[in-house]
C-alpha cells in the first residue's frame, strides 16, 4: 500500500460497484499507470526533473522564479497532484477526466505532467507577482483545491502538449524520454 492509493481506488468502487470486478480493475490500473506513484522515491524524482524541465521550457517566468528561491525547485506544490493524480485539486468529475486524459497516453506517457504545466501557466502568475517562497507557494496552490477549472486546464494542457511536439527539436536532451509515444 502507497500513499494515495485509497483516493485513487475511492472513484472505481463508486462506478462500478461490484468489489471483484473493481479489485481487478485496480490491480490493472497500479501495474499499467506511470503518473501513480509508486513506492519508490526514484519515481517522484523522475517526473520532478522531467517537470523541471517542462517549466523551464514552457513557463519559463515561473521556473525562473522557482529556480530563484532555496528550494524552489523541489517543487513540493506539486508532489500531491502528481501522487494522487489530481484527485483532490478537482471537484470528482473533473479528475475523472484528467484521469481518462492520463490513461489515453495521448502522445506521451507523461500527459500528467503537461496538466502541472497547464496549471501553472493559468495559476502561477500570482506565485510570481507576489514573489511567494515554495512555502508560500504550496500554501497558494493548496488554497485553489476544488476552485481551479478542470476545463480550463485541459484545454490549455492540450495547447501546452502541442506546443511542445511542435518544438521538440529545440527540446532539452533530457525530456527526450516523454517525447515516447510508449504505452497504448
Amino acid at each position: 500500500y502507497t500513499q494515495g492509493m485509497s483516493d485513487i481506488l475511492a472513484p472505481i468502487l463508486a462506478e462500478v460497484r461490484n468489489e471483484a470486478d473493481v479489485f481487478w480493475c485496480f490491480a490493472g490500473l497500479m501495474s499499467k499507470t506511470i503518473f501513480i506513484t509508486s513506492p519508490k522515491d526514484e519515481d517522484m524524482e523522475k517526473n520532478l526533473k522531467y517537470l523541471c524541465e517542462l517549466l523551464r521550457l514552457m513557463a519559463p517566468r515561473f521556473y525562473e522564479h522557482m529556480a530563484s528561491q532555496q528550494d524552489g525547485l523541489d517543487l513540493l506544490f506539486c508532489h500531491r497532484w502528481i501522487l494522487l493524480c489530481f484527485k483532490r485539486e478537482f471537484p470528482e468529475d473533473a479528475a475523472l477526466a484528467m484521469w481518462e486524459a492520463c490513461w489515453s497516453n495521448y502522445q506521451t506517457d507523461y500527459f500528467h505532467l503537461f496538466l502541472v504545466v497547464a496549471i501553472v501557466s493559468i495559476y502561477g502568475s500570482d506565485v510570481v507577482d507576489q514573489k511567494l517562497r515554495p512555502d508560500e507557494t504550496l500554501l497558494y496552490f493548496t488554497s485553489l483545491a476544488n476552485h481551479m477549472d478542470g476545463h480550463m486546464v485541459l484545454k490549455k494542457d492540450r495547447t501546452k502538449l502541442y506546443q511542445y511536439w511542435w518544438s521538440r527539436r529545440k527540446v532539452s536532451h533530457n525530456l527526450m524520454p516523454i517525447s515516447c509515444v510508449c504505452s497504448p
